[in-house]
């Protein structure tokens, strides 16, 4: 995307919040405002594949800000919903001790209105916070495979960082997993082919991995797996078995049948590994196995 075009973009965006907001009477709908941003999150993403990479900062600072007004606000709004019970409760207590029967009824309206609007803000919380946990999930999944995509693996690496670093030590291994002459698949037999063999290896990974392995969308034809508490050994008895299933899976496509392979590279996570380290090393890994003759897996 040239810059002046994501000017433009960017401006069209801009004006259309504003519409949105300025178009609204008396106040502006959390949850309307939230899908109008995450509209417009998808809006930049169609225009340009590069914007949904982390490597991109900008789109990454928008997911996240968005996100972030969203739970600032829910928590503003709670907050003052707090506040309106612990007033509901003492005027409640208030009324009880008056001994005028006419200013006791006025109160207890007031009062049973005010209750019905703390139950209110109370459903409006919980639903405003029900849709940011949506958008949070619809944000980290591929929409092609399903499984996490490189955005969802940055934040979960880290927290695993964070948490390893911390002298909490957990074995966990990285595994990069690439499919074998991808492009010219694609070149042979279309894009649609490619997408198909892209959904087979998700879901073989999906079936073969245990709950707690997190599988993850890094590339175009790339994978990464973050496999937890288990050996060396036990990741290359998991890696084969992969490499083994996809070799054995044979796609059908317009009459036309045909096989994939796999190369795989495994690394472990060391002591002061970064997010960078780690996914660089797993890599190499991969290049040696895609430079040893593909359709085999190597351990770094």
């Amino acid at each position: 995307m040239q810059k002046e075009e994501a000017k433009r973009l960017l401006a069209t965006v801009h004006d259309e919040l504003l519409q949105l907001i300025e178009g609204t009477p008396k106040q502006v709908d959390p949850a309307q405002l939230i899908d109008a941003l995450h509209d417009a999150a998808s809006l930049l993403a169609r225009h340009s594949p590069d914007l949904s990479s982390l490597t991109f900062a900008p789109c990454r600072i928008f997911d996240d800000a968005y996100r972030e007004i969203a739970l600032n606000s829910i928590d503003s709004y709670s907050d003052s919903n707090r506040e309106f019970a612990k007033i509901s409760d003492l005027q409640r207590g208030l009324i009880e001790e008056r001994e005028d029967n006419n200013l006791t009824q006025r109160f207890m309206e007031i009062q049973a209105s005010l209750t019905r609007e703390v139950e209110r803000a109370g459903e409006i919380i919980t639903m405003l916070t029900d849709r940011i946990h949506e958008l949070e999930s619809k944000v980290s999944i591929d929409p092609l495979t399903k499984v996490y995509n490189r955005r969802a693996m940055e934040h979960y690496l880290a927290r695993f960082i964070e948490h390893n670093n911390g002298g909490n030590t957990l074995p966990m291994h990285l595994m990069m997993i690439d499919i074998d002459n991808f492009k010219s698949i694609n070149d042979t037999y279309g894009h649609i082919a490619g997408d198909k063999i892209l959904i087979l290896l998700a879901n073989l990974l999906k079936k073969t991995l245990r709950d707690s392995d997190k599988i993850f969308r890094y590339g175009g034809e790339e994978f990464i797996v973050a496999l937890n508490r288990v050996s060396t050994g036990g990741v290359q008895v998991v890696a084969e078995r992969i490499n083994v299933l996809m070799r054995k899976n044979r796609l059908k496509y317009r009459d036309r049948e045909f096989g994939v392979t796999l190369s795989l590279g495994v690394t472990m996570m060391q002591p002061g590994d970064t997010i960078e380290s780690l996914v660089e090393r797993a890599d190499r890994a991969l290049y040696q196995a895609k430079a040893n003759g593909k359709d085999q897996i190597c351990v770094e």
